[in-house]
């Protein structure tokens, strides 16, 4: 076969391909705005919601963003609303250039903002250090999409929770009253975690105590059920061991039966121990979140 001549047709293709899934992902934007826009109209604020923003992830356009907004507010959730507001007007300011059909957008978003505003606060984000790589602000659970210092969140009258979050670093919370047409300020401070302990430390702090104290008191119990064994022995003479001595041959199978559990110990803290000569360093991290705690990482060496 002849690629020198074949390749142009196979960039033809690979073109249409492209072009066909460009198609298929519009199409598929377009019909879900359209049924949440139905939806909208309806007064079916929640199911709008969910449509408008399955198309927003799909095709990112400021039209289907500013209906977002529209429909947070008609939800009196105004300050996600302000948000999404403040995004559109960016967006749509962005793409006026390339598509002059936006400049209503980019109007609209800035007139709706304007009249929203009055009726909310401002939380002003203060950040001293840079947000560590992985970090996420949030503020009444809705995540900040620019966490840059003196980032101006826009949030409902009241206490707002601002809340920080990075892989390796305190979950960090502040609570900042705010009133209506106010601002208040929150300042992030980065606190980094201590190092996790070396599971290889662990394991050896916790064998060794275990094979110390199986050994001591196998050898201890041992050492008992032989003495007791051997006074049986001398009482008895070899032969069978009168009623009278039940509890004293009992004490003795119990002392003996104790001594080889505890040989056992031994066992498991020595198989720890080994562990902890075989084992690679771990490499591990630690996640707090408003959720709970994760721990990820790796092993090396």
């Amino acid at each position: 076969m002849n690629f020198g001549r074949a390749w142009p047709g196979l960039v033809v293709i690979l073109l249409v391909f492209v072009s066909a899934q460009a198609q298929d992902t519009t199409y598929f934007a377009q019909e879900r705005f359209s049924r949440a826009k139905s939806l909208y109209i309806e007064g079916r604020y929640p199911e709008a919601l969910e449509g408008f923003r399955e198309s927003l992830a799909v095709y990112a356009s400021p039209n289907t963003r500013l209906y977002v907004a529209r429909t947070l507010r008609a939800l009196s959730r105004g300050a996600e609303a302000a948000m999404e507001l403040e995004r559109t007007w960016r967006e749509a300011h962005e793409q006026a250039p390339r598509d002059p059909r936006y400049l209503e957008t980019e109007r609209a978003a800035q007139k709706e903002l304007a009249a929203l505003i009055p009726r909310l606060g401002t939380l002003v984000v203060s950040l001293p250090q840079p947000p560590p790589p992985g970090a996420t602000l949030t503020v009444d659970g809705v995540v900040v999409p620019r966490p840059l210092d003196g980032e101006r969140v826009p949030v409902a009258p009241g206490a707002p929770r601002l809340i920080a979050k990075a892989p390796g670093y305190a979950l960090f919370t502040r609570v900042v009253s705010v009133q209506a047409r106010g601002s208040g300020t929150a300042t992030v401070v980065w606190t980094p975690l201590p190092p996790p302990p070396d599971s290889r430390e662990t394991l050896r702090a916790v064998g060794i105590p275990l094979a110390v104290v199986g050994a001591l008191g196998s050898a201890t119990l041992s050492v008992l059920a032989d003495r007791e064994y051997h006074a049986l022995e001398r009482l008895c003479r070899g032969g069978p061991c009168p009623a009278s001595q039940s509890v004293a041959i009992l004490r003795g199978k119990r002392e003996q039966t104790f001594a080889f559990s505890s040989l056992g110990l031994v066992g498991v803290g020595g198989i720890l121990i080994g562990l902890s000569f075989v084992l690679p360093k771990p490499q591990l991290a630690l996640t707090l979140g408003s959720t709970g705690v994760g721990v990820g990482g790796a092993f090396g060496p």
